[in-house]
């Protein structure tokens, strides 16, 4: 099977437990933004989006975190990610995702520092295989 394969069926298998895209289904999110979360157990699952070494690793990022951060964060971040301050929360789990993606792309808050599992580890430490 080839890479990209294996990561879209890595990214059914992260659907069906809950893990939401960023405006798009999970395999667009996973395989092109390298990201998925689950406002059910507060993971986000990241991919290094490399295809010839498919390292990810996973996040704990609470709603609160994310609303915390949102609080801190000037006009400029609102202005960038195109959002009203007094409305972004994460009240809305499909909302979520796009919040911390967005946050990443402003200044990378929420991104790792270490891509640590391969598609088989990471499918074993979150119970997916």
């Amino acid at each position: 099977m080839q890479t990209i394969d294996k990561i879209a069926k890595l990214a059914g298998k992260l659907s069906e437990q809950g893990y939401k895209g960023i405006d798009c289904n999970s395999d667009v999110s996973l395989g092109e933004y390298g990201f998925l979360y689950s406002s059910l157990d507060n993971k986000a699952v990241f991919y290094n989006r490399n295809i010839d070494n498919p390292l990810f690793t996973v996040l704990n990022i609470t709603e609160r975190e994310i609303d915390n951060y949102l609080e801190k964060l000037d006009q400029g971040f609102y202005d960038f990610a195109g959002l009203s301050k007094d409305k972004s929360t994460c009240t809305n789990i499909y909302h979520t995702p796009s919040l911390i993606n967005s946050i990443n792309m402003y200044n990378g808050y929420f991104y790792p520092t270490r891509f640590n599992y391969t598609i088989e580890e990471i499918e074993t430490k979150l119970n997916l295989d």
